[in-house]
């Protein structure tokens, strides 16, 4: 058994750890990664580039919004 990692749409680390066989396949929701870092207080845990990342800041969609000279351009 291997540990898998979920995480939500930012890519940040949920908290949620869950196991599966070494051959069986994952949602995208879930990582096959090595175990992440601590999540920072107040902070968070990313998933990008095929490493975690500490963050000072929790995103959440509600917060984010898109760039200048995106979809609305």
């Amino acid at each position: 058994m291997i540990d898998i990692y979920q995480i939500d749409d930012l890519g940040q680390w949920t908290g949620a750890i869950d196991q599966i066989a070494e051959a069986a396949g994952c949602d995208t929701v879930w990582m096959r990664a090595s175990a992440p870092p601590e999540i920072p207080e107040g902070g968070a845990v990313v998933w990008a580039g095929g490493r975690w990342f500490a963050r000072s800041v929790r995103l959440d969609l509600t917060t984010v919004s898109d760039p200048p000279g995106g979809p609305e351009a």
